[in-house]
């Protein structure tokens, strides 16, 4: 069920259960469909992307991920009963597809990335397919024609926003045996071990984005330090009645 956090549409989901479910009836039935995740990035993102800000607000399913969407929901008056972040809940859709046979389409990251991603899901879940894989670069016509080739029931995107998003939105019409399509973010990095998790208890307090931060500060800190600030800039102008750049 689609509610307005601000200016955005978000999914109100009880926990992953329901939204597996869904998504095994869409892709079963046939459905084309897109899932997306919001965090306070991509909410800042959407206010001057408009073309962004129309995906997100188009998609099939939009995600709450972390805790500045938890307490824009708060003011809101919204209930978000769980953290639906990709990097828990992609996961759980690969453990879905090794239960249900979906295969699936890793997308994204550098060179060699998808490859160990693939290895550690296959060895996580026993009987998981996955119908291949490609870097986030080079992304012209053989990559579609190899992801068609593949009979992927599942592409999982890992580009980073909004580029996956805009990616998706322009070529799924000619992915046509793709029933899924997930906008990951750095998923396939944290799939590879490439970047570590943050321990249980950060995540368990919403504080992921504070170990990162000190993982990564110089490629970081403006997204997290300055874009927590612009975050809270943006609630305030949307609760005042303002409009950001794409609405306008």
């Amino acid at each position: 069920m689609k509610s307005r956090l601000l200016n955005i549409d978000i999914d109100l989901f009880d926990d992953e259960e329901e939204v597996l479910a869904l998504l095994s009836k869409d892709i079963d039935s046939g459905r084309s469909i897109e899932l997306f995740f919001l965090n306070a990035h991509c909410f800042n993102l959407a206010q001057k992307d408009r073309e962004y800000f129309d995906i997100l607000n188009s998609c099939d399913y939009l995600l709450n991920d972390g805790i500045g969407i938890k307490i824009a929901s708060k003011i809101e008056k919204l209930v978000l009963k769980k953290n639906l972040n990709g990097t828990d809940f992609i996961p759980e859709i690969a453990e879905m597809a090794a239960k249900k046979g979906y295969k699936i389409f890793l997308l994204g990251a550098k060179d060699g990335i998808a490859e160990e991603a693939a290895v550690k899901l296959k060895e996580k879940f026993e009987g998981l397919q996955i119908a291949g894989v490609h870097s986030g670069y080079g992304l012209d016509e053989s990559v579609l024609e190899m992801i068609n080739n593949s009979k992927a029931d599942i592409l999982i995107a890992g580009m980073g926003v909004p580029m996956q998003e805009k990616w998706i939105r322009e070529n799924k019409s000619k992915l046509g045996s793709v029933k899924l399509f997930v906008g990951g973010g750095a998923i396939l990095d944290f799939l590879s071990q490439r970047i570590r998790r943050a321990p249980l208890f950060m995540r368990k307090f919403g504080l992921e984005w504070v170990f990162r931060l000190c993982l990564e500060p110089g490629r970081l800190w403006r997204r997290y330090l300055v874009g927590n600030f612009l975050f809270f800039y943006y609630i305030l102008v949307l609760k005042l009645g303002f409009k950001t750049w794409s609405m306008r």
